[in-house]
């Protein structure tokens, strides 16, 4: 089992663009990649701080998560963050180890190389 929490604050103007990124990924995680909870609380004090945790029975069905559009679509979300996410990861005894923690390293530089790609595409049809 693989379990993955986080703790985000959001820039109060991009609060609703955030919870509607985040919505879509749990749905899509939960009906393609079997992702078992996604879950999304609001802090009872500051309206713009949301924890989530996301928990994987199967470790390559994470993997596989980890390369999805879905993910991509998380890691836009990020950008609407106002200061960097505490993201934890969990793991049972039997879970991926150290060689898996270096792909999700991996995967995760790949996936924002790709936005950073993206992101340039925009800015440069756009100007």
């Amino acid at each position: 089992m693989t379990v993955l929490m986080a703790k985000v604050e959001v820039r109060e103007n991009k609060r609703n663009e955030f919870l509607k990124i985040m919505q879509e990924v749990a749905i899509k995680s939960k009906e393609k990649y079997n992702c078992e909870e996604f879950e999304i609380y609001q802090h009872l004090e500051n309206e713009n701080i949301f924890s989530f945790f996301s928990i994987w029975k199967n470790p390559n069905d994470f993997r596989k998560h980890l390369e999805s559009d879905q993910f991509s679509m998380l890691l836009i979300a990020l950008k609407l963050l106002r200061k960097n996410p505490e993201i934890r990861y969990f793991k049972n005894q039997m879970g991926m180890g150290l060689r898996g923690l270096i792909q999700l390293r991996d995967i995760l530089g790949m996936k924002q190389k790709n936005i950073e790609q993206y992101s340039n595409t925009c800015k440069t049809k756009n100007e």
